[in-house]
């Protein structure tokens, strides 16, 4: 991953606040960092920094002048030819300004080096002193690390003209070759609810990871983005959150209805075995298409969520145990594909019933367990209460029920009020007959 860490937002802050550069930029790139490890993203397998690669673009741009592809000008400054290079306008079709009177030959003509300016860093150079221009930075890093050819660069899509198109010509020019990257991935805008400017320091109008992360999860954040197209506009707004949340619950409630199902805690009605290993296998199958076609993780999701939904349907409970047929084996084969699939795209699956392994959770876990057995406790006693608690059994059957009901309504009401307590601080509990079970659910 390149960090550039020197332009001029970077120069005007450290100017402005009276610091070397280099602690401004540092102070980014630890909050950057920072921010990337509480949403669970790996960590990069190497981050090159311009400041550290001075020589290396130097070099790189001797490379393109001996190829007579460049011009100086009276600044001190390097420019590009795009004339010269001849095939300018991989993303857009190059069409030339006859109109355009400046100090480039072309109005599309691009620094690869700057002259120094009065309170700005700057590095020797054959061309005098001065800083590399935007786009040659990220085009002799990269090149420093794959090479003339790699498959992959990413961007948002707001890079994709003029800054990718500038970093195929010069490296292209550089290697002289007609494909220096496989696959662009330019991905959309994120904005707030009825702004459609992205999100941007300079127009406040962001909202800070950790602002983010006081009212929602990593896993939900991401669930919202892998919900929409990458090349798309997000909206983020809390009725987006809202429905992403709802539907990564229904993934964890479900791989929770799988867990005491396959511990045999859950009755059921019969599962379709067959058609539950088909669903499973079409959505392994189906998903991979869909990651193929363009991350399509659209369509992909929209497959795992009828997986999800037909696994709810049949593992409805039922009150009472009966000779139904069981499937445990297939089951775990379901929750596990789900399992691993979302583990491969990130999400933290062992961070969902617990956020900690420490003594807190374990005592959290521990109090639960209690609660939720001394309530099934009462419920069982109140919904079969033993006989001899009666001391004048009734001969008519129905008035005898009517009086049990009447004796332990209240106590059953005030498990139903217990459960609706404890929902409201996200902790759901349900009743599967003869057991209960409990989750966390992420707001």
């Amino acid at each position: 991953m390149g960090l550039t860490d020197i332009d001029d937002k970077i120069i005007n802050k450290a100017n402005k606040d009276e610091k070397p550069f280099t602690e401004i930029a540092k102070k980014y790139e630890v909050e950057f960092l920072q921010d990337m490890n509480k949403l669970n993203i790996l960590s990069p397998s190497y981050i090159t920094r311009v400041s550290d690669h001075i020589p290396q673009i130097i070099q790189y741009i001797q490379t393109i002048q001996q190829k007579d592809l460049t011009y100086p000008t009276d600044d001190g400054s390097v420019y590009f030819d795009v004339i010269k290079y001849g095939r300018y306008g991989y993303f857009r079709p190059y069409v030339k300004d006859e109109d355009y009177k400046g100090f480039k030959k072309h109005s599309s003509d691009f620094a690869l080096w700057k002259g120094a300016k009065l309170d700005e860093p700057f590095w020797e150079s054959p061309w005098g002193k001065g800083r590399p221009g935007w786009h040659i930075e990220c085009s002799a890093m990269a090149s420093g690390i794959f090479g003339s050819n790699f498959d992959v660069h990413s961007g948002g899509v707001d890079l994709k003209f003029p800054h990718h198109e500038n970093e195929i010509a010069q490296s292209q020019a550089h290697y002289n070759c007609h494909q220096w990257v496989n696959y662009w991935i330019h991905t959309g805008y994120l904005h707030l609810k009825g702004d459609e400017n992205k999100m941007s320091k300079s127009l406040k109008n962001v909202v800070g990871i950790s602002d983010l992360l006081e009212n929602y999860t990593a896993d939900q954040f991401r669930m919202m983005c892998l919900l929409t197209a990458y090349r798309h506009y997000l909206e983020y707004s809390e009725d987006v959150m809202t429905k992403t949340s709802t539907n990564l619950n229904q993934i964890l409630n479900c791989l929770n209805l799988c867990d005491i199902y396959v511990k045999g805690q859950l009755h059921c009605k019969s599962i379709d075995e067959v058609q539950l290993q088909k669903r499973i296998n079409d959505c392994r199958v189906s998903f991979k298409k869909h990651l193929a076609n363009d991350f399509d993780t659209t369509k992909a999701f929209d497959d795992m969520f009828e997986l999800v939904k037909f696994l709810n349907s049949s593992l409805s409970k039922i009150e009472q145990e009966d000779d139904h047929i069981r499937c445990p084996a297939t089951v775990a084969a379901a929750s596990l594909f789900i399992k691993s699939t979302l583990t491969k795209l990130g999400f933290d699956l062992a961070n969902q019933m617990s956020s900690s392994k420490g003594g807190d959770m374990l005592l959290l876990n521990k109090a639960m367990d209690n609660l939720v057995d001394l309530r099934l406790t009462v419920r069982k006693f109140c919904l079969d209460p033993p006989a001899q608690i009666f001391t004048e059994p009734l001969e008519n059957k129905k008035l005898e029920k009517k009086r049990r009901k009447e004796v332990f309504s209240p106590l059953l009401k005030k498990c139903d009020t217990a459960r609706e307590d404890l929902k409201s601080v996200n902790i759901s509990i349900k009743d599967l007959g003869n057991d209960s079970s409990w989750l966390i659910e992420k707001k």
